[in-house]
């Protein structure tokens, strides 16, 4: 059913201007002006018409909508960091003063997008990190950490395989590391990023103790679409655990795992902004990383990524080497039947 539910979404970008407004904020033939809405008498206020979610995190001030424009509560707005004032845009509303969300989220450098279940999300857009040039940072790519061999079984690393091979990390001096923090890369001497493709329940049931025994990062990329509906993937509740640890990263997958190359840039756009979404309401972090499914990517798709994401990341490659371009990151690929010796060849 929820599939079901973003296929239909699909066809519009979950954005205001799109179905995101029929669904959340409907369209009027004549939208009032700012203005206007100053000089008028405002019936009482119903009940809100949506739910604003900020970063993940629920706006708890008021929220109405009135003459095509949706208008938050300025006091409330004013505590959200980032935020910026607009006081020539506030109108008063039964002795409250509210903002038109749009016009706020503009000054402010955020951006909306609206779903079919009266929500509308606030996210920051990307601001491209500032990443020193010219260091070797190997990544090196997972998917389950397991002796339960349910799927291709070179996916599935053992876990006496993945502590050894973090032990002996840990031992020579490497610092597993997020992508977050490659802005600082020149202030660490060993890099290294650990990610985990899909979002296997093991990633918290065999993987997790592991990185909490070591004190080491990892990246998980959620398939979102799988998450609460599989029992051998992720819940809500183990992702949001593991990202309030401070040891794992959740960033993006996409939402149905397809293969982006060759899609329209609608399903794509939804793909990559439906799994942000989903991913913020479960953190309350907006995830800053897409990981292509496959590998499988276009030019549509790097437009797209630079638009929503700081980072993009391909699958198969050789060591990534900062200044490169950070929309087609390569990693190294570690199979269950990979020896130590081989992970050690990729690392140094």
């Amino acid at each position: 059913m929820k599939f079901l539910k973003w296929a239909a979404a699909a066809l519009c970008l979950m954005s205001l201007t799109a179905c995101g407004q029929q669904e959340v904020l409907p369209p009027v033939e004549e939208p009032v002006s700012v203005q206007a809405v100053q000089e008028v008498s405002l019936p009482p206020l119903p009940e809100p018409a949506f739910t604003l979610m900020i970063e993940g995190s629920r706006f708890t001030g008021g929220c109405v909508y009135f003459g095509g424009k949706a208008f938050v509560e300025k006091a409330a707005a004013m505590e959200i960091p980032g935020l910026t004032g607009r006081t020539d845009l506030s109108v008063q509303v039964e002795g409250r003063e509210y903002v038109p969300l749009k016009e706020l989220c503009e000054a402010s450098g955020m951006t909306l997008h609206g779903d079919d279940d009266k929500h509308i999300y606030m996210l920051c857009a990307p601001r491209q990190w500032q990443i020193p040039e010219g260091f070797d940072v190997p990544v090196l790519m997972y998917h389950g950490v397991s002796n339960d061999l349910w799927g291709m079984t070179e996916l599935f690393v053992s876990p006496e395989n993945m502590e050894a091979q973090i032990a002996w990390m840990v031992d020579n001096g490497y610092t597993p590391i997020w992508f977050e923090d490659l802005p600082h890369v020149d202030e660490i001497e060993k890099p290294v990023i650990l990610t985990f493709d899909d979002g296997y329940m093991d990633n918290y049931t065999d993987l997790f103790p592991i990185l909490k025994k070591y004190g080491v990062k990892a990246t998980v990329f959620v398939v979102t679409g799988i998450v609460d509906y599989n029992p051998r993937t992720l819940t809500s509740a183990q992702i949001k655990e593991m990202s309030d640890s401070g040891l794992v990263s959740i960033q993006s997958h996409t939402a149905t795992h397809p293969y982006l190359r060759g899609m329209s840039r609608e399903q794509q756009s939804w793909e990559l902004v439906q799994s942000k979404l989903d991913l913020a309401a479960i953190t309350g972090k907006e995830p800053s990383v897409i990981c292509y499914p496959s590998g499988s990517y276009d030019e549509t798709t790097l437009e797209l990524s630079r638009e929503h994401y700081c980072m993009g990341i391909d699958m198969n490659g050789l060591m990534y080497t900062t200044g490169e371009d950070p929309y087609q990151v390569q990693r190294y690929y570690i199979r269950r039947q990979d020896t130590l010796g081989t992970i050690i060849s990729y690392i140094q």
